[in-house]
């Protein structure tokens, strides 16, 4: 009997689509997940406390320096419901020891107690996107510490807020960032 998360997996070996993730599941190790197509590798909505351990996301885009509408994201942590109400906000993420490559952005993020620690960034226009245009003060407590980014075309941490007080404590420790900016 398979678990759910085999059936995702399966669901993605087979169909090459978008995973969605609900609060009932608590993460995924040492897999990778691969998407040919124009569409998020991984969505997460209303999600809370998963783990990410030594997972490869993969996407399709061949430059980094690309700014193709045809966006794909390795992560899109945003919560569907456009409202400040915190039973839907995306919280208690951690991403440790992953790769993020081929993608448009590694993640974009309107989070809440996020950590990403000791991964890989490569072959994008965007590594971590912050962003809180689509839910107004739900994005706070971000660390991004000791990853590797290189051969990425803009930003390797690109924090975006609609006003000063929408987005606190995106703290960056310890990374690397070896060919960031390349877009001409």
């Amino acid at each position: 009997m398979m678990s759910a998360i085999d059936e995702i997996v399966l669901f993605t070996i087979l169909t090459n689509v978008s995973h969605q993730f609900s609060k009932e599941k608590t993460g995924l190790q040492d897999i990778t997940l691969e998407h040919q197509a124009s569409k998020n590798i991984v969505q997460l909505d209303s999600m809370d406390n998963a783990n990410f351990v030594r997972v490869l996301f993969k996407g399709s885009q061949t430059n980094p320096n690309s700014t193709s509408t045809a966006v794909q994201n390795a992560v899109y942590a945003v919560p569907t419901a456009n409202n400040s109400n915190l039973s839907s906000a995306v919280s208690n993420l951690r991403f440790i020891d992953c790769s993020f490559s081929s993608c448009n952005q590694g993640f974009v993020l309107n989070a809440i107690n996020v950590k990403i620690i000791g991964c890989n960034f490569s072959g994008m226009n965007r590594a971590v996107w912050v962003d809180t245009t689509y839910n107004l003060g739900l994005t706070y407590n971000i660390k991004v510490a000791n990853n590797t980014f290189d051969n990425i075309g803009r930003s390797a941490i690109y924090v975006y807020a609609a006003d000063a007080t929408t987005i606190t404590a995106v703290t960056s420790v310890g990374n690397y960032f070896g060919e960031v900016d390349t877009l001409l």
